[in-house]
């Protein structure tokens, strides 16, 4: 142990001396908020990057209609004072601020929210979220079939007042106009920029391009810093207790932890498991359950080439696992063992859902299973350690053999999405907070079910559930589909998510909500 520590201490010593050498004059500004990324971000465009440190960013430069609470969870004014929902749960009526402004002075008004919805849902643009929205009313033909744009139910009639319907009633739409997706866009700047359903414009890496958050872009050294600088327009300004931000990306998790140590970073990305128990009683730890579940994903289709487990075979390896070793001895982060896919943070389901689930530990397989299978994973180390203890489990007590086939990302996912596996291990993090975002993937023929399960009373139970108004009914049906989808044993649910990290003294408050959004607003300093 003590020439393992001493090791560690010589390693971060080079590494905060390499974090000295290229940006002490960033790190020392007293006025600047100091956030560590974990990789070099995709983009800054709202409605073209998608990973968990893009959207860090893009809370500071893009303030959205409503937010969510890191708190509560609970939706919250923004730009938009207030909102009213007709009686069938179909339309939305937003009110915005009188007083919105872009960073160049001019008005932001309800327009600017039709055009970005626009190009949001355009075909060309290909925007990665965009499938969360062709509940609105019109938006499929026009994504799909190139109607024209004002074949959508998204109108400006006024310019405070910005008015959507929906093919159905959904009710997480809120939260979906919180995702910095659907933010405003600055219209004028972006047909200046050229053809605005370009993927490969660059409109948003052009410093002091016009935000409607609290922050405006000042630099982008790739590799280096993201720099951001005070919105002198922003509306709710006052709230500010930083007249900057600087993102550092820092894929390295130990230059992230010494970064906060000698005092040149205020919040981390992450800590490296084998440091999280060194902090795990310090007032610089902070954990945060995630909308998120590990677990495995069983091949049932018998068309692939691949081992298709039959359901009592799947039971079988459903409950010869031990979750507890996993989260305890190998995690050590406080996470919470699961035999469900639905993480816990909705209480209302989960009153629900200890009635209506049986989970498949309840009904276990009969006889045994032979033969040996290829467990899949990415090229995380961490993976690695839970798929080696899951083959342990699993030759250990069933007498089969698990070969583990370990790929870099990409080929990873290529293999997963052309169901190329006979296990796979998966993460799946949340799109909007809703039991739904869990469930309607394992749905037959849905692109992220590489299950390839179907069970046709699933589908039923999920569609009916998109017809529910009534909150407590729809939680019902979702619950027994996860009921079926538990009891079929297409999925090995493994542990629930949570997200560890580091805060410095000098930060209070830290609001980062389960969409991963930050209200830079209430950021607060000790």
């Amino acid at each position: 142990m003590v020439f393992r520590s001493k090791i560690f201490n010589a390693l971060v010593v080079r590494i905060g001396f390499g974090i000295l050498c290229f940006g002490y004059s960033c790190f020392g500004k007293p006025d600047a908020l100091r956030v560590a990324l974990s990789v070099e971000i995709e983009n800054l465009d709202p409605q073209l990057s998608t990973s968990i440190d893009s959207i860090k960013v893009q809370c500071a430069l893009f303030e959205t209609l409503v937010g969510v609470d890191s708190e509560s969870g609970r939706v919250v004014p923004l730009s938009a004072k207030s909102w009213e929902i007709s009686n069938d749960g179909r339309t939305y009526k937003f009110s915005l601020r009188e007083d919105l402004k872009w960073s160049d002075g001019t008005s932001i008004v309800a327009d600017d929210y039709l055009f970005a919805m626009q190009r949001l849902l355009h075909g060309e643009l290909a925007a990665p979220f965009a499938d969360l929205y062709l509940c609105i009313k019109g938006a499929r033909a026009y994504r799909e079939e190139d109607t024209a744009f004002s074949s959508v139910a998204v109108k400006a009639t006024d310019e405070q007042t910005l008015e959507i319907t929906l093919e159905r009633p959904v009710p997480y739409f809120l939260s979906l106009m919180a995702r910095p997706c659907a933010a405003a866009l600055p219209e004028s700047f972006l047909k200046k920029s050229g053809n605005f359903y370009d993927r490969n414009s660059d409109w948003a890496s052009v410093p002091g391009f016009p935000c409607s958050g609290p922050f405006v872009l000042s630099e982008w050294v790739v590799n280096k810093w993201i720099k951001l600088k005070r919105n002198p327009y922003y509306w709710n300004g006052k709230e500010l207790q930083f007249e900057e931000v600087v993102f550092y990306p820092m894929e390295s998790v130990y230059a992230q932890e010494q970064g906060i140590l000698v005092d040149l970073l205020d919040v981390n990305s992450k800590i490296a498991t084998d440091r999280v128990m060194t902090y795990f009683n310090s007032p610089m730890y902070q954990r945060q359950d995630e909308m998120g579940t590990f677990y495995i994903i069983t091949n049932c289709n018998e068309g692939s080439g691949a081992a298709a487990f039959s359901v009592n075979e799947r039971r079988i390896l459903f409950n010869e696992v031990n979750r507890e070793v996993i989260t305890g001895n190998l995690r050590g982060r406080g996470e919470s063992p699961a035999v469900r896919f639905v993480p816990p943070l909705w209480q209302d389901y989960q009153n629900l859902i200890s009635k209506e689930v049986q989970s498949a530990a309840e009904r276990p397989g009969e006889g045994s299973i032979a033969g040996k299978f290829r467990l899949l994973i990415s090229s995380s180390e961490t993976n690695r350690a839970i798929a080696e203890a899951v083959q342990s489990m699993w030759e250990g007590r069933l007498g089969i053999k698990i070969e583990i086939v370990q790929q870099e990302w990409k080929s990873y996912l290529d293999s997963r999405n052309r169901g190329d596996f006979d296990l796979c291990l998966a993460t799946w993090i949340g799109d909007y907070p809703d039991p739904l975002t869990f469930l309607e993937m394992w749905t037959s023929g849905h692109t992220n079910n590489f299950a390839k399960w179907s069970d046709p009373r699933y589908d039923e139970l999920v569609e009916e559930s998109h017809l529910e108004t009534d909150s407590e009914k729809r939680f019902a049906l979702l619950a027994k589909a996860e009921n079926r989808l538990l009891n079929q044993a297409a999925i090995i649910p493994l542990f629930f998510l949570n997200r560890v990290y580091l805060k410095s003294d000098r930060i209070g408050r830290w609001p980062q909500s389960v969409l991963n959004t930050v209200d830079y607003t209430k950021v607060t300093r000790k």
